[in-house]
């Protein structure tokens, strides 16, 4: 079928342009002979130019993989509801609720290593998701925690969680023991620590899982046993696209860890994302309603497979409520799932990638042999 010579692409109506026409433009508008230096930005360890094409050079750019689950769009990620464990009771009704206004899953924030049945009463755990935020000293809640699916008979292939601890637990191969025939479990989950830059928090954790490997297959436990025990939870500022790429390039160097113990062995690996309360008065009130949903967007748009929002005051429902319905509306209303990777081919992002991985790689690096 011929096209109709009468419908024209709307970007013929203008002129090509390169950088080098952008170059001489901006000289001549700001009088200066090297506008890139002059218009550079660099912090937290990465330098942001104001112009990028096909002509930057950066290394095979990273791409998101389309999510497995037939149940769930391109660019599929859980919807988290946090509660902070006080009474057993009171936390269970709170669950319950968020479970029946949209989460797809809880993520528990633990007071104390005391399990309570009471606080999973009603809990249809094969239909969500549960996953933990957990101290040094906890390991005795989630040894309790397993005695309670195997006691309730969950199938232990198809139960999900993470348990992501902001210090190593105390005895995280006795844990590796009980978990690891929960496919879907991740007991070794490690927390990021915000730094002073992303290079830092990145580099940290993922020297902090290669321990984890290398302690477990000195003992003999195969690696895939344990690369299926560590997922990462990450914190999602309002710096737009370098949070983006930060999620980008934690699962990219991730890929590469694996590929270096075992090229066979499966790499993918639970990210889960948060996003904290401004604190500065000067911006309140409400003014999480502007930061959460640019950081969930950027957490979603780098990739996360879970997903958490802060509500600005636990004890008020409104507040929970608006946290708990950003990735609803992000989800329904923005269609956000419908591609798997929507910023895949951005040069802006695969450059701020890349300079994240080599810096990242190197501290690492660096990190692992001393």
């Amino acid at each position: 079928m011929k096209s109709d010579p009468r419908k024209k692409n709307i970007f013929d109506s203008f002129p090509s342009s390169s950088k080098k026409d952008w170059i001489d433009v901006a000289t001549n508008e700001l009088n200066d002979p090297n506008p890139f230096e002059k218009l550079k930005i660099s912090g937290q360890g990465v330098t942001v130019y104001p112009y990028y094409d096909v002509s930057d050079p950066i290394n095979t750019p990273f791409q998101l993989s389309v999510s497995n689950d037939p149940y769930k769009s391109n660019r599929a990620w859980e919807n988290l509801s946090i509660i902070r464990i006080h009474k057993p009771e009171i936390s269970n009704q709170e669950a319950l609720l968020a479970l029946q206004s949209g989460a797809d899953g809880i993520l528990f924030s633990l007071h104390d290593n005391s399990f309570s049945e009471t606080l999973l009463k009603n809990i249809q755990w094969q239909h969500c998701s549960l996953r933990f935020f957990a101290q040094q000293g906890q390991e005795s809640f989630f040894l309790s925690l397993h005695e309670f699916a195997l006691k309730q008979g969950l199938n232990k292939k198809e139960i999900s969680g993470s348990i992501f601890w902001k210090f190593p637990a105390n005895d995280f191969l006795k844990l590796i023991s009980a978990f690891k025939e929960f496919k879907k479990f991740q007991s070794l989950g490690i927390i990021l620590i915000e730094k002073e830059s992303k290079q830092e928090m990145i580099s940290n954790a993922l020297a902090q899982a290669v321990h984890f490997i290398d302690s477990a297959t000195a003992l003999g436990i195969p690696v895939s046993q344990i690369v299926g025990q560590i997922a990462f939870s990450v914190p999602v500022g309002a710096n737009f696209f370098l949070e983006i790429a930060t999620l980008k390039t934690l699962r990219r160097l991730w890929y590469q860890i694996i590929h270096a113990y075992d090229s066979s062995i499966p790499s993918e690996v639970h990210i889960h994302a948060y996003s904290t309360t401004f604190t500065k008065s000067q911006l309140q009130p409400h003014a999480n309603m502007i930061k959460s949903p640019t950081a969930a967007l950027a957490a979603i748009l780098g990739g996360c497979d879970s997903l958490s929002i802060e509500p600005e005051d636990y004890k008020n429902s409104t507040s929970t409520r608006i946290a708990r319905n950003v990735s609803s509306v992000l989800l329904e209303e923005s269609h956000l799932g419908l591609v798997a990777d929507p910023t895949v081919g951005s040069y802006y992002i695969d450059n701020l990638s890349d300079q994240l991985a080599k810096s990242s790689w190197q501290l690492f690096q660096q990190q692992v042999v001393s």
